[in-house]
């Protein structure tokens, strides 16, 4: 008898061990993405409840109706939330709740007033047809959707804003993961995202011209003449952004209506302008509407054609070459750097 209580009590104990190790390694990889509990949470415009209820670590069950008192909903695409985390952390991770047939943006600033793109969740993510649907940015999550898994980023406020659907727009919860202190700074030398100091415009378009340098990118797809897009007809339309002071220009993102031609001219004074790169209407993967291009290498919307070698230029300038006379833009960011001398 003695016997097989010692054979029983060793299989126990050889089960424990793996059990107990891999308990351990996991408890180890949440201390270094823990959640972050924000200082506080605003609501910009018109919504119903309280905006507390984002963060109170709660939401109602999967399918549950968008106008429920567990939720904040509203109907305008100009209504926002901005969680401020209380100061600077390496943000690794989301989970959200929101209403499951709507697209939302989720952007990041580390000063309230500049915010980039970090998630875009469309109505096709997740796996909830009608109702409030979990979705999570971080691998592992039960609810985790791998279109929407990002790199770390040093961030301070989160902002989350619905930009299109059916206009009953539902958020119940947002939970931020990440680290304490910012992300390693580049070394110098090394690219950042410039923010402009302003762009002026010449010729006749529609909408305000501080559209293309917002920080915010539109759905792919999306219809040429939208309100987030500068759109226009005009060939003698153009639009000149200016970084404030000369920088090596390594990199630029642009999004443009799909199938037209665009030419992206660089300027030191202003004055002299020289060809950047071509942007042609057989350029991306998108055959109609707004399309994201790159000339970044290590970017997802990688265009080969796209890519310069890296130039001095304090003004960037775009303008339509050729197309079919609907003509757009959306966002165009700039990266470099300043030279040292």
């Amino acid at each position: 008898m003695n016997k097989y209580r010692l054979v029983y009590k060793f299989f126990i104990l050889i089960g424990i061990i793996p059990l107990a190790f891999t308990l351990i390694l996991f408890s180890s990889q949440e201390s270094e993405r823990e959640i972050i509990a924000p200082r506080s949470v605003e609501g910009e415009g018109v919504y119903t409840n309280s905006v507390r209820l984002l963060i109170d670590g709660q939401s109602p069950p999967e399918g549950s109706p968008w106008n429920s008192e567990h939720n904040i909903y509203w109907k305008r695409t100009d209504t926002y939330f901005i969680l401020d985390l209380g100061g600077d952390f390496t943000v690794s991770g989301l989970l959200v709740q929101v209403d499951g047939n709507d697209d939302y943006n989720i952007d990041y600033s580390l000063d309230g007033t500049d915010y980039i793109p970090l998630v875009q969740i469309r109505e096709n993510h997740g796996d909830i047809a009608s109702g409030m649907d979990t979705m999570s940015t971080v691998p592992g999550n039960p609810h985790f959707v791998a279109d929407l898994e990002f790199d770390p980023v040093s961030t301070r406020f989160i902002k989350v804003t619905a930009v299109a659907g059916d206009s009953k727009f539902a958020l119940s919860e947002i939970q931020v993961f990440g680290e304490r202190g910012a992300v390693t700074e580049l070394p110098e030398g090394e690219s950042k995202i410039i923010r402009p100091a302003q762009i002026t415009s010449i010729g006749e378009f529609e909408n305000d011209a501080n559209l293309i340098i917002d920080g915010r990118i539109p759905f792919e797809e999306s219809g040429w003449n939208e309100a987030q897009n500068v759109f226009w007809e005009d060939p003698q339309a153009s639009f000149v952004i200016d970084l404030g002071n000369i920088y090596e220009v390594t990199g630029i993102v642009v999004q443009v209506d799909s199938n037209d031609d665009y030419r992206i001219e660089y300027s030191v004074n202003g004055e002299d302008y020289a060809i950047l790169t071509e942007i042609l209407g057989s350029d991306g993967e998108v055959l109609e509407g707004m399309d994201t291009m790159s000339s970044i290498p290590e970017h997802p919307e990688y265009i080969e054609d796209l890519e310069f070698f890296p130039l001095r230029a304090r003004y960037i300038r775009i303008f339509a070459a050729d197309g079919d006379n609907q003509f757009a833009i959306s966002e165009f960011q700039v990266f470099g750097y300043r030279p040292s001398e």
